[in-house]
């Protein structure tokens, strides 16, 4: 006999940084769970205690817990690294509203960071003839959570649809590393960065961690590189 428990519970949707997808399923994750209005509308404020009927205690007793709960599920979406940039996570609306104020609209945001990073990064590789800019309208950061800030760049990788090669500026990310290879690039402004080896660097992407191999290690590398060409 078929009874309730018997069903598979639905998966909480894990936020990848791409907020306005995530938002939607979690939203309709947390309805089904009856759990949406401590979002929205969050715990009904509160008066002295000794003003409330035992009704309204009562309900907002029954708001705490389903808050505590929600806020577990949030805990479960969000990455680790995430959450320890939340200032503030009394309750399931601050963590709900903190994450829609900083990364709703990242996607438009981040493409116009990399329209003027286009200025410092025109690449002249091999198979082209003139230096040339990546200009596919998917560019996106692998880490998309994380904010573009000078201490940040040696951690972020740029999708780049044109050159053959990766290219990386942070040598303790390498295993494998051989240091014999030489090799030279080209920048648009005719100056020339020297790699100095190349091995395999390992990443984790949504959780799954991966080995990106044949990557080139640029010293005075600003952004990392990972081609798609």
């Amino acid at each position: 006999m078929t009874t309730e428990s018997s069903f598979v519970q639905p998966a909480i949707p894990k936020f990848d940084g791409h907020y306005d997808h995530w938002s939607m399923l979690m939203e309709n994750f947390l309805r089904s769970k009856e759990y949406w209005s401590l979002v929205e509308i969050g715990i009904s404020a509160e008066a002295d205690e000794r003003n409330l009927t035992d009704e309204q205690k009562k309900t907002i007793a029954d708001q705490r817990l389903k808050d505590l709960k929600t806020k577990n599920y949030l805990f479960q979406a969000i990455d680790r690294a995430i959450l320890e940039t939340i200032l503030k996570k009394d309750t399931a609306k601050d963590i709900w509203d903190s994450l829609k104020q900083k990364y709703q609209g990242t996607a438009r945001v981040k493409r116009a960071q990399l329209q003027a990073l286009r200025k410092e990064f025109e690449w002249e590789c091999p198979k082209k003839e003139k230096g040339f800019y990546a200009e596919t309208s998917e560019e996106m950061l692998l880490m998309a959570y994380v904010d573009i800030k000078e201490d940040d760049r040696e951690e972020l990788w740029f999708l780049d649809s044109g050159c053959s090669n990766h290219m990386c500026g942070k040598k303790e990310m390498f295993t494998d590393f051989d240091d014999t290879f030489r090799k030279s690039v080209k920048l648009g402004n005719n100056s020339s960065l020297a790699v100095l080896g190349k091995g395999n660097v390992r990443m984790e992407v949504n959780g799954i961690m991966q080995v990106i191999t044949e990557v080139f290690y640029v010293l005075d590398l600003r952004n990392n590189l990972l081609s798609i060409g």
